[in-house]
């Protein structure tokens, strides 16, 4: 829903888009009948009915009948393990793409969907869904690819290097960030210190000022601790061989944990275009090099 409405204290709010937890949200809400919840119990409110209880206690009993049982797992289920999980992303919308399991004269499939069709329909994002193991398949076979095909390795240490010229940049442009606020923060405190005995507000401002500045602290401690970290890596085609060569003989006798972590340490990110049947893998300089240096380790 697009509507906006104005509180008592004067601030805009902006409705959001309906998905099915708000929906659920909504239908399950008494505030429609005339009630509202306190301490798990059903109050009569002292708003009016918009909804008359004989219709609202029968949208509940029909809710209740189609909640699935958390409590007791189907027979024969597992908790679904993909490889991409956490990588995958879709091109339409850019949401993340999850596990999705559904089931069909029974047999159990699996898809990776996009967020935005779980959330809003399959109108929202159309056709953003794909098979987990064709999707799983097909990246496992470039990685495998790499290894064999000079022009592809060149490529993508062209690519890497890229990616790791901009996070340069990004971490530069976050530690200028967090340093300026670190700055105006203290400057701000400083002013409203001598203040503090004679306005309570001061207080409470005072405590969100710390709060703010132990956040800018972290994140400029996380920015300069991983840039120190990149500050020496350079992804040269030996080092994208020794990872390649480590990875491919032994991949099929890996157990799907080790699987998932070799590729999360190669990849920064897999990008899923629906309307295009395209797939793009974006490759993680740095964990290209950590791979290297494991199978080095492995070697002595």
């Amino acid at each position: 829903t697009r509507k906006t409405w104005t509180i008592k204290r004067g601030t805009l709010r902006v409705g959001a888009p309906w998905t099915k937890s708000s929906l659920r949200n909504h239908l399950t809400s008494p505030v429609p009948a005339g009630q509202l919840a306190a301490d798990g119990e059903l109050h009569d409110g002292q708003h009016e009915a918009i909804v008359d209880q004989e219709t609202w206690d029968a949208a509940q009993a029909l809710l209740a009948a189609h909640r699935p049982d958390r409590r007791r797992p189907t027979p024969g289920a597992r908790k679904t393990s993909t490889l991409l999980q956490g990588l995958l992303r879709c091109g339409v919308c850019g949401a993340a793409m999850s596990p999705h399991s559904t089931g069909r004269h029974g047999r159990k499939y699996t898809s990776y969907t996009c967020q935005t069709m779980i959330r809003q329909g399959a109108k929202a994002c159309p056709g953003s869904r794909a098979p987990s193991h064709e999707v799983d398949a097909y990246v496992v076979s470039q990685l495998r690819a790499i290894g064999q095909d000079p022009r592809l390795q060149a490529e993508t240490i062209g690519v890497a290097a890229a990616v790791l010229k901009e996070r340069r940049q990004k971490l530069r442009e976050q530690e200028r960030q967090a340093t300026a606020d670190l700055t105006r923060l203290d400057v701000e405190r400083a002013r409203l210190s001598g203040h503090e005995g004679h306005d309570p507000e001061v207080g409470h401002a005072l405590a969100a000022l710390d709060e703010a500045h132990e956040g800018a602290t972290q994140r400029l401690i996380e920015a300069q601790g991983e840039a120190q970290a990149l500050a020496g890596a350079v992804l040269r085609k030996a080092d994208l061989r020794d990872a390649l060569d480590a990875f491919v003989p032994v991949w099929d006798e890996l157990i799907p944990a080790e699987r998932r972590r070799v590729v999360h340490l190669l990849l920064e990110q897999v990008t899923y275009h629906a309307l295009r049947g395209e797939l793009a893998l974006t490759y993680r300089p740095g964990g290209v090099l950590a791979l290297a240096s494991e199978a080095k380790e492995d070697v002595r």
